[in-house]
Order: C-alpha cells, then sequence, then structure tokens
C-alpha cells in the first residue's frame, strides 16, 4: 500500500504528456532520371522493354525474317526515268486569298497630325475672398470648402465575409487565333458587366461591377465585397491599392470605401466629401491619394483631405481622369479639357481640336516621357516636348471612343474602346482585337495587366477576357488557309511559309496574304503529306496519290509512276549533304533520286522490302552528322544506311516499338525517335532509354520533335496525339553528354494552355526565321512566338484562405454566439482565418481551403499538405485546393501545404499551428480528482479493513479468554470428580480386607 500514491502520480503525469513531433524537410530533385538499357547489337531482347510482352520477328512481305542489329550488304535497284513517258511542265499562277491571319497583320499608321500646344494659366482669384468663393456644395446641401486641408472622419463598418464561392475554369474562346479565356457568370463571376480591374501586392486580381459590387479571385474562388458585407455601394467604378497596403474604391453614388483588410471606411457625402461619385482614383509618387469626382477632385496626405473646384483652376468639375508625368506634374483630365497642376499653379491645356465638349476619358503617363490622352468621339494624342501627334480613325485607330489604356511592360499601349474590342499601338502600328479575332463582346471599360504579363479585358456584358499573348495562336481556315489540316510546313529562303494542306493542295503566306498554286493537275484539291526546299531553291511537293511536284516560283513539274516513279502516294522528301534527293512512299519503298543541274529528276535507286528494307511504308529519312542515312518505317522499326551497309534496329535491341515516326540527332550527337504509341526512343551506340507517359509526357503517339539547341543545353518541342511536351534536356554531371547520364524536366500543354487542335501530323512542324515555331494539327495550324514565350519560373507559394469547422463556415472577425467556445487571437488581415486557435473537442472535423497564385499557368499548381501530430506523410499530389480531417483526437497540431507550378519548384511550406482541448473526462484535473479519490477510497478500504481486523482480533481475544476461563472451570471440575472417584474405588478393596 505505500507504494501505491507514487505510482498513482506517475501515471496521471505520463498521461497528461503530449507527443513532439520532428519534421523533416524532405527535398525533391524535381529531374527526371529515366531508366536507362543497354543498346543491344550482337544479341537481342526476347521481351519488350516498356511493356513486357514478347517480341515478335520483323517479318517482309516476301516473308524474310529480319535480323535487327546485324549489318548487311544492301544492294538498290536503280531505274532510269527517260525511258518513260517525259515529265509534265506547265507554267502556274499564284492566286491570292484576301484575308489573312488576322492577328499577325497589322493596320500601318499614317504619319499623324501634330502641331505645338501652350498652357494657359486661369484667372486668379482675389485670395481675401476665400472662406466666401472657395466653397463647394455637394448634393446633400453640405457645404464643402475647397483649397485647404481638412480632416474628415469615415464611417467604419467591420468586414462581414461570406463563404467564398468556388470558380470553374475560364473557358477558352474557340473562334479566335489568340490565347483567349472567359470568365462569366457561368464560372462564378459575380456580374458580367465589369468596370476595374486590379491587381493586388498578392496576386489576387479584383473586379469590380456595375450593380455586383467586387470580387477578389484568387483561380480557385472569388471573395464577395458589396453592401452586404461593408461596402457602400455595389457600383464600383475604380480600385487601387495604395503604397500602404490599403484598397481604395471608388463608387457611384456610395462615395469612396478605404478597405485595410478588416474593415471599410466610407468617406462620403456626409463626411465631407464633394460628391458620391468617384470617377477616378491616382497615388502620385509623394504617395498622396486623388480622387476625381464629378465636383472637383479631392487630395488626400494620409491625414488631410483638400478639395479642388473651377474656383482654384480647374476647367470643369467633373475629373474623370488622373495622370502624373515623370516631371512631377499632374495631369487632371475633365469633360471639358485637359488641367496641369505644376508647383502648385494650375494650367489649362490650349490647342485641343475644337469641339463643343472636350471630353478627356482617360491619360497615361508613358515609360518614355510622353502623355497620352483620348478624347470621346475624336481619337487618342500624345502630348511630347509641347507638342501633340493626334490618331483618328483616319490614321487607322479602330475607334474614336477610348474608355481606358494601360501601357504594358514592353511599352505598348492598349486602349479598350465602346464598340470596336481593344487596340494595340507599339509605337509603328495598331492591331485590332474584336469580333473577327474571337473576343464576344467588344465594349471594353477597363484593361490590367498582371504580374505575369497577361491582359485582363473587363467587358460590359460579358465578363472578364483574359489574354495570354506569351502563349499559342490558332489559324485555320477562316483565317486564309485553303485547308484547315496542315501535313506538312516548312520556310523557304525567301521567308515564305508553305502549307501542305489536306484537300487543299499547298498554299503560300508571305507575312501579309495567303496565295495558292492554280494548275490543272488537281494540285489545288490535293492532299500534300510533305514539302521541301532543296538548296538550289526548288520546292518539292509529295501528295496522297497524284505524285511528286517541283515547284521553281514559275513552273510547276510533276512525275507519277507514268514518268517512272515507283508510287504516286509520297509520305517524306529529304536532300542529303552530297544533294540526292530522297522520297520515301506509302508501300513501295524509298528511292534516292539523281538529278541534272537544272534540277531535273534522272534516274532512281529503288530500296525496298526486296533490297533488303525492313518495310516498305517510310515516313520519315534523315542523314545524321556522320553522313548515314537512317529511314523510319512504319512496321519495320529503324534502318540506318552506312557505307552501303544496312542495319535494322527494333525492339529486338531496345526501341520501344516498331513504328518510329520522326528520327533526329541532337546536338550532342545522340538519337531522339519518335514513335507511334512509344513515346520517344532516346539511344546513343551503347544506352537507350524510353520517355512515355509514364514520366510526363501528354499522350505516348509522337508526332514530332524539334530541337532548339543552346550553348550547353537544348529544349525540345514535342508533338503528341493529346497535346505537345516540351523537354528540358540537361546532361550528366561534369557536362556527360552520355544518353546514360541524361537528365529531363518535361512540360505539358493541352486545351487550358489555348492549344485549340491538339492531335498533330507527322513532322508537320516549322521554326522560321522570326523564332517562330508552327505545328500543323487536325484543327488548325498552332504557332508560338518563341521570342515572347517562357516558362514560368515562378513558384506559387500557397495561401490559406478560409476554415471550416464542422463543415460550417466561420466568419471570425464577427464572432456569434456559435463559436462562443472558440479561442483564438487575431485575425489576419485580408484573410478568414485566426491566429492561435483553440477548440473544444467537439469541434474537430476541419476543412483547409488554400490557394496558390501563377497566372501564367494556374491550372499546373498542384498541393501537398499534411497534419503534424496525426500524420507525418506528406498527401498525394492534387490540384485539389482544400484538406479535410474528421473526428481529430485532441492534441496539438500543425496544418502544413506546400505547392508546385509550372516552373517545377517547391514553394516554402505554409505551416497554421492549432489546438483542439481535451473533454472533461480527458483533462488533468479530472484525471487528478479522479487520482485523489481513488486514492481515498483505497485508503478509507485500507482504513476500514484495518479496523475489521482489529475488531476480530479483539473478538478473538474474546472467545480466547472466555475458552480458557472455560476449560479452567473444567479443569477444576475434572480435579473434583478425579478425587471423589479415587475414594470409591478404594472403599470396595478396604471392604473386601475386612471379610
Amino acid at each position: 500500500m505505500k507504494y501505491l500514491l507514487p505510482l498513482l502520480l506517475l501515471f496521471i503525469l505520463s498521461s497528461c504528456a503530449g507527443d513532439d513531433f520532428e519534421v523533416s524537410n524532405e527535398q525533391y530533385d524535381t529531374l527526371l532520371k529515366p531508366t536507362v538499357y543497354p543498346l543491344k547489337a550482337d544479341s537481342v531482347y526476347v521481351l519488350n522493354l516498356m511493356t513486357g510482352q514478347p517480341i515478335p520477328p520483323v517479318i517482309t512481305t516476301n516473308a524474310d525474317t529480319v535480323k535487327p542489329g546485324l549489318p548487311y550488304a544492301l544492294v538498290g535497284k536503280h531505274v532510269i526515268l527517260s525511258v518513260f513517258t517525259a515529265e509534265q511542265r506547265t507554267k502556274v499562277t499564284e492566286l491570292f486569298i484576301e484575308n489573312g491571319f488576322q492577328n499577325l497583320a497589322v493596320q500601318s499608321v499614317d504619319k499623324p497630325k501634330s502641331w505645338k500646344i501652350t498652357w494657359d494659366k486661369p484667372k486668379a482669384v482675389d485670395k481675401n475672398s476665400h472662406f466666401t468663393n472657395y466653397v463647394l456644395t455637394n448634393s446633400q446641401g453640405k457645404q464643402v470648402q475647397t483649397n485647404v486641408p481638412l480632416k474628415l472622419t469615415g464611417q467604419k463598418s467591420s468586414w462581414k465575409q461570406q463563404r467564398p464561392i468556388p470558380s470553374l475554369p475560364m473557358l477558352l474562346v474557340t473562334n479566335s487565333s489568340a490565347n483567349l479565356q472567359l470568365l462569366d457568370v457561368d464560372q462564378g463571376l459575380h456580374s458580367s458587366y465589369i468596370l476595374c480591374i486590379m491587381e493586388d501586392s498578392q496576386h489576387n486580381i479584383w473586379f469590380g461591377s456595375y450593380g455586383g459590387g467586387v470580387v477578389r479571385y484568387n483561380g480557385t474562388s472569388f471573395t464577395l465585397f458589396n453592401t452586404g458585407t461593408g461596402l457602400s455601394r455595389d457600383i464600383v467604378r475604380v480600385m487601387l491599392e495604395d503604397s500602404k497596403g490599403n484598397i481604395w474604391f471608388g463608387t457611384t453614388g456610395g462615395g469612396l470605401c478605404k478597405f485595410d483588410g478588416t474593415s471599410f471606411e466610407i468617406f462620403s457625402e456626409p463626411q465631407g466629401m464633394p460628391s458620391d461619385a468617384i470617377n477616378d482614383i491616382f497615388e502620385d509618387s509623394q504617395n498622396n491619394l486623388w480622387f476625381g469626382t464629378i465636383r472637383g477632385v479631392t487630395k488626400y496626405d494620409g491625414t488631410y483631405f483638400t478639395h479642388y473646384s473651377v474656383k482654384e483652376g480647374l476647367i470643369n468639375e467633373s475629373v474623370i481622369s488622373i495622370a502624373e508625368d515623370t516631371d512631377g506634374n499632374m495631369w487632371f483630365g475633365t469633360n471639358q479639357g485637359i488641367n496641369l497642376l505644376s508647383n502648385g499653379q494650375w494650367f489649362q491645356l490650349n490647342g485641343l481640336p475644337p469641339a463643343d465638349e472636350q471630353i478627356v476619358l482617360s491619360i497615361l503617363s508613358a515609360q518614355d516621357s510622353s502623355v497620352w490622352f483620348t478624347l470621346a468621339g475624336l481619337g487618342m494624342y500624345q502630348f511630347k516636348n509641347d507638342s501633340i501627334r493626334e490618331f483618328t480613325e483616319s490614321n487607322g485607330l479602330a475607334s474614336a471612343y477610348i474608355w481606358s489604356m494601360i501601357e504594358d511592360k514592353r511599352g505598348d499601349l492598349w486602349c479598350g474602346t465602346s464598340a470596336n474590342g481593344v487596340i494595340v499601338y507599339d509605337g509603328y502600328s495598331f492591331k485590332t482585337f474584336g469580333e473577327q479575332e474571337g473576343i464576344p463582346n467588344t465594349e471594353m471599360r477597363s484593361i490590367c495587366e498582371d504580374s505575369r504579363g497577361n491582359l485582363w479585358f473587363g467587358t460590359y456584358g460579358n465578363g472578364v477576357i483574359k489574354y495570354n499573348r506569351n502563349s499559342f495562336n490558332h489559324f485555320d481556315q477562316d483565317d486564309g488557309l485553303t485547308n484547315s489540316i496542315a501535313r506538312s510546313i516548312i520556310e523557304d529562303k525567301n521567308g515564305n511559309l508553305w502549307f501542305g494542306t489536306s484537300g487543299g493542295g499547298v498554299c503560300k503566306f508571305d507575312g501579309n496574304r495567303f496565295s495558292y498554286l492554280e494548275d490543272d493537275n488537281e494540285l489545288s484539291t490535293s492532299t500534300v503529306k510533305s514539302l521541301y526546299e532543296t538548296k538550289d531553291g526548288t520546292l518539292w511537293i509529295g501528295t496522297n496519290g497524284i505524285g511528286l511536284f517541283s515547284y521553281d516560283a514559275e513552273y510547276l513539274t510533276h512525275y507519277t509512276t507514268a514518268q517512272g516513279l515507283i508510287s504516286d502516294k509520297i509520305l517524306t522528301i529529304y536532300e542529303d549533304s552530297d544533294s540526292n534527293l530522297w522520297v520515301g512512299t506509302y508501300g513501295e519503298g524509298v528511292c534516292k533520286f539523281e538529278r541534272n543541274a537544272a534540277g531535273q529528276l534522272l534516274a532512281y535507286t529503288l530500296y525496298s522490302e526486296e533490297q533488303g528494307l525492313s518495310h516498305n511504308i517510310a515516313v520519315a529519312i534523315y542523314e545524321d552528322t556522320e553522313k548515314n542515312i537512317w529511314i523510319a518505317t512504319d512496321g519495320g522499326g529503324l534502318n540506318k544506311l552506312e557505307n552501303g551497309y544496312l542495319t535494322n534496329i527494333n525492339e529486338a535491341n531496345g526501341l520501344s516499338n516498331r513504328n518510329p515516326i520522326t528520327i533526329m540527332q541532337d546536338q550532342f550527337g545522340n538519337y531522339w525517335s519518335g514513335t507511334y504509341d512509344g513515346g520517344i526512343n532516346i539511344f546513343d551506340d551503347h544506352h537507350i532509354l524510353h520517355l512515355s507517359e509514364s514520366n510526363g509526357l501528354v499522350n505516348n503517339m509522337v508526332w514530332s520533335i524539334k530541337e532548339i539547341r543552346d550553348t550547353n543545353k537544348s529544349v525540345f518541342w514535342v508533338t503528341t496525339e493529346r497535346g505537345i511536351n516540351l523537354i528540358e534536356l540537361h546532361c550528366g554531371e561534369n557536362g556527360s553528354t552520355a544518353v546514360a547520364d541524361y537528365r529531363f524536366k518535361i512540360h505539358e500543354f493541352t486545351k487550358q494552355d489555348g492549344l485549340l487542335g491538339i492531335d498533330y501530323y507527322a513532322n508537320s512542324v516549322c521554326i522560321d526565321a522570326k523564332n517562330r515555331i508552327w505545328w500543323g494539327s487536325g484543327k488548325g495550324v498552332e504557332m508560338l512566338d518563341l521570342n515572347l514565350f517562357q516558362i514560368s519560373d515562378l513558384t506559387p507559394e500557397p495561401k490559406l484562405n478560409f476554415i471550416e469547422i464542422n463543415e460550417q463556415f466561420v466568419d471570425f472577425r464577427n464572432a456569434s454566439d456559435s463559436i462562443s467556445e472558440f479561442h483564438f487571437e487575431d485575425v489576419l488581415k485580408f484573410a478568414n482565418y485566426p491566429e492561435k486557435l483553440v477548440l473544444p473537442y467537439d469541434q474537430n472535423h476541419l476543412t483547409f481551403h488554400y490557394s496558390a497564385i501563377d497566372w501564367s499557368a494556374p491550372h499546373k499548381i498542384s498541393y501537398q499538405f499534411r497534419l503534424v501530430g496525426l500524420n507525418e506523410n506528406w498527401s498525394t499530389l492534387s490540384s485539389k485546393n482544400e484538406a479535410d480531417f474528421r473526428s481529430l483526437p485532441y492534441g496539438d497540431y500543425k496544418f502544413e501545404v506546400r505547392s508546385i507550378g509550372e516552373s517545377q519548384k517547391w514553394s516554402s511550406t505554409f505551416s497554421y499551428p492549432f489546438t483542439i482541448l481535451p473533454p472533461w473526462w480527458h483533462t488533468w484535473w479530472f484525471r487528478l480528482c479522479i487520482s485523489l479519490f481513488v486514492v481515498v477510497i483505497l485508503f478509507a478500504l485500507y482504513r476500514l479493513r484495518t479496523a475489521t481486523l482489529r475488531a476480530r482480533q479483539k473478538q478473538l481475544e474474546k472467545t480466547v479468554e472466555e475458552r480458557t476461563e472455560e476449560l479452567k472451570k473444567k479443569k477444576n471440575w475434572l480435579k473434583k470428580n478425579t478425587k471423589r472417584s479415587q475414594t470409591v474405588l478404594i472403599m470396595p478393596s478396604e471392604f473386601s480386607a475386612v471379610f
């Protein structure tokens, strides 16, 4: 019993102690290292390295078995063409097509009209009459003093939060050649009528609307701000984030709203503002805020408001737009012209075009120190060096009504018009994005460029359009192609692009117009599968059924089986370093042509299955740096022709399959071969590796591979049946260029990246002289300007948005009785989760909602999370941006989340600690009470037992005494009776003695 109490105390202390977890910081190497296999030559594989299936032999149509990896002498069949009918040579005409690639064509700017201007100083007002003349009367009849600092007290209200609205993915505008994506009410946007757009310092995009308030968009959800949450009015015309991180909303009818991330502060007419209609908000280089209203302009220095009206020098009280030039002068656009405020003095711009009303809709200070402004119904104007240049519809401007202007990071001007979409001016020409370019609504009220270079257009009726100009462009028959399907693309030495189409012959694009070749040989309606320009400038055209053509810019020469061709179905054309012309056919093998000085075909050598080729369908021909000729066949693997010997390479040597589509050599001399349903094979003389869907390819059907070389690295553009991959090649340690040491980083591009046609054609790829890459797909031609394109290097950092408790949204700032049992410290600004959250035991179902932002590729962001204290392991990678934990036991926890995006770099880990309290029966004091109670009970039992034993002992002693006394009595009785017995015994003896 004496050890019972210490044991109980030890039990209590051990049961109350928690577990400490040390979180390991795992490092992830994002470079892919595929399995490398030996490339066998003298021996063969029995099972396919990729599929694990048995490898059948390659058998030709003549029932001959091809022996892979073993070179043998190849003797071709020589055919002289002069014995056949002479080739047809006709003069052709290029016929032009009027329409062209809409967003490649530009409207050149005629020389704009220009003139000198002067500044007029307004008439001075008697300073002695300040208090009588310097006042404004607002719509409520309240007099507002002007030209003196006033301290206004705003009306404050708390931020009442609603549950964020989940957003659906943006819709790709399919009838546009550009990468335009639509965000409207169908995707969760609050309104289709967008008046202003802004990106904040945390990269959230804000949309202000006509009647729907404001929403903050993080790519996954919308957070609504309206009159129900604290905003003064739901018509928001302008927004700005100031240098202190506050968000200012300029409303129509509700004045100014300042939002500090916690509450709203409203400055309107009752608080001393001259007007409740705010037209513009601007922060100058001195961090002063300027508010343009319909009754003058107001300056706010962080403490005092100063109002200015026509009495100080404004031309008109309605100030629509504000800007600051590079000299620190303030520009104000009004309903009747422009004011300049310089060194405390007001000036009026003299020399604008005469008009009844010179309404200045927007003003912009540009990087080149010029100032741009737009006049309603007249056009746009550039002010520089006291001169004005005028741009009107006569100069190529698509619209004279320009609502808004921004200058992007490259110095281009973007203008939102009232009815003609968006105009962009690069300093030399205009481009217009309107209905022809797929803009669903041409009334653009606002434009914003985000931190990743995307442009956001706010429409009046169709929501928001996001334009990623660094992305893919799409062209089809509506843009000028003779047919939307381009099976072959090349650029000639003059910089013209040629497209071999499916059913539309060939068409040429010279940068402005399309043309096609009109002849009598049905070329204009044929399917062209191959185009090639030889060194002499001749264009060779391979068709699917009507033979081979050559074109020398004037004459078209036609070759068919009648002229000695082995086949009229031409799949590929190639010129080697010795000027031999190689032609691969469908079903008849490969021909190597000899030509005369005029380029006329004289004879050819045929290589087919009969001569030893592994298959008669030749889909690609390539000459490597050692002057070996490679022939890719459909069903017979690769054939390498070296010094008259042919070697077949297929699965038995290590290829993923025997259906190569393309073959090329990278800058390090190693071979890349794309296959039909076998991914990519990369090999050298000793090793081979495979890239497939299992390690990052969009699809295993690889139609083309194009390498772009740099000094120490290469990138490869790969088209597949389901999209495009960009493969970054990284050499091994110490610069090793052996295939066995290759590492990769693979990026994918699908419809969410702006691709309309994701099913491509074999070897239909071209990089032109302007560093643009072109691909032919089943739905048109895709183009990517590599001068503008870049993989995002941003690491999207995850942020916690809000926490649901027991599946209920909680507004922590306005805590009600329903969360009275919660304990926490301050709620973070602009967010809806508290610090140091402590929950009761029965509030143990938590859902964490988080997000990360990368506007370059928001759909490529994925997350991992874990709950330290419950499980140390990270979750599987997922694009889902919530984590749900049910029935959590009590204890201390730390929720952690990290993200990875297109850059394939892990973000830092976001951590959120919280505590779930134990139920009362698991608290230390309850356990202590129970323990003490047990001790008391045991002690009482002990005392009771002791008392019982003592009582029993006394009773026993008494019983012993009684028994002892009884024995004494019996003993005395026995003594007494014993003497009497002795007496009786003696008497008879005595009596006998007598007798």
